[in-house]
């Protein structure tokens, strides 16, 4: 049976380590991003002309990242993570990148295109060693996967970030994100005339799925009374 005084030296150090940790959390936005169907281009050409695309995406993004002011984490396989300081920076990168990657397709074989989903959120991150960890980077990458292809997806708590980075959004709804208490609100960000028609189309479906509902309910109820 451990002692009270062996006792209190544990607690007193897990105190202490977790005062330093607390000195490493500091706002932070995280930016995710991948490319569709890269698995697919690997197997029809091969490793090399495979390695020559990711060589490719990651030459054109990589400097939309550093030069809104943000800092790639890392890549894993075709995805890259990205940190910001400032929350608008983070927006104004992503709508850079999948700009970039627009101008990039044109002229260019279907086959050959690159195309990403991009999520951002911010919060308070554990910055150590050139990485970053935390809530708020789990939370970056399930929104990354909710988002579609080329589109850029944030949380609602970077919606007042998105407007000062000049961008219109549009509410895609709410997402249960593993580890969240309650769902979250997630906005779709129009970097393009495209991407605002899409988010128009898209607001439509949701405005007449809404309807359709409601229509259901009122039926629902005309029939019980």
């Amino acid at each position: 049976m451990m002692d009270k005084d062996k006792l209190g030296e544990l607690l007193e150090a897990r105190a202490q380590a977790q005062e330093e940790l607390e000195k490493l959390r500091t706002p932070v936005t995280i930016l995710f991003s991948d490319i569709k169907g890269s698995t697919t281009y690997f197997e029809k050409k091969g490793d090399v002309e495979g390695m020559a695309m990711i060589n490719r995406h990651n030459s054109i993004l990589f400097p939309k990242i550093e030069g809104a002011g943000g800092r790639v984490v890392k890549t894993i396989g075709d995805s890259i993570m990205a940190c910001f300081e400032d929350p608008v920076a983070a927006i104004r990168a992503a709508v850079g990148m999948q700009r970039a990657l627009e101008n990039d397709r044109q002229g260019r074989a279907e086959m050959d295109q690159i195309h990403i989903r991009v999520g951002l959120h911010t919060g308070l991150g554990i910055i150590k060693e050139g990485d970053v960890f935390g809530d708020v980077v789990n939370a970056a990458s399930r929104v990354q996967r909710q988002a579609q292809i080329e589109q850029i997806l944030i949380t609602d708590v970077l919606l007042d970030a998105a407007r000062a980075a000049g961008c219109e959004c549009a509410k895609m709804g709410r997402a249960d994100l593993r580890g969240k208490e309650e769902p979250i609100d997630l906005y779709a960000v129009a970097w393009s005339s495209t991407a605002t028609q899409q988010l128009l189309r898209e607001m439509e479906t949701q405005y007449d799925q809404r309807l359709k509902e409601l229509k259901r309910e009122h039926g629902r109820l005309e029939e019980e009374f």
